[in-house]
């Protein structure tokens, strides 16, 4: 089964650096002055999401680790799951203004994203 290629770039500042964070040493910078060496690739066989879809997975993930005991029910594990994800949506908000700080380019075009929490790309049938 082939998979799809999502290529990430890191963001260009827009600020000088505060006092407080840390200087890149000489080596660092000169390995980091090409664009492409500030290129990560991953290559996915299902789905990657960014956004209330990656943070509700996390915290489940994390709570699952912490107390796996807990977790043996699939009735359990789906409450859980609810319970974080209307958290996540209705009262913290994390990811609320996700569109604002995204850009989505699809095969060299910008595409203009609506007010959303999250971004799927999915290499699967149906999510």
């Amino acid at each position: 089964m082939g998979g799809w290629a999502v290529v990430f770039h890191e963001e260009e500042r827009t600020q000088p650096p505060t006092a407080s964070s840390v200087e890149p040493s000489p080596d660092t910078e000169q390995m980091m002055s090409n664009p492409e060496d500030q290129t990560s690739m991953i290559i996915m066989n299902n789905y990657f999401g960014i956004g209330i879809d990656a943070d509700v997975c996390l915290q489940f993930h994390n709570r699952r680790d912490a107390n796996p005991e807990k977790f043996s029910s699939r009735l359990f594990n789906k409450t859980q799951y609810v319970k974080i994800g209307l958290q996540k949506a209705f009262f913290e908000r994390t990811c609320k203004d996700l569109w604002k700080r995204v850009e989505l380019e699809v095969d060299g075009k910008l595409i203009e994203l609506p007010c959303i929490e999250g971004i799927v790309v999915l290499n699967l049938l149906r999510y």
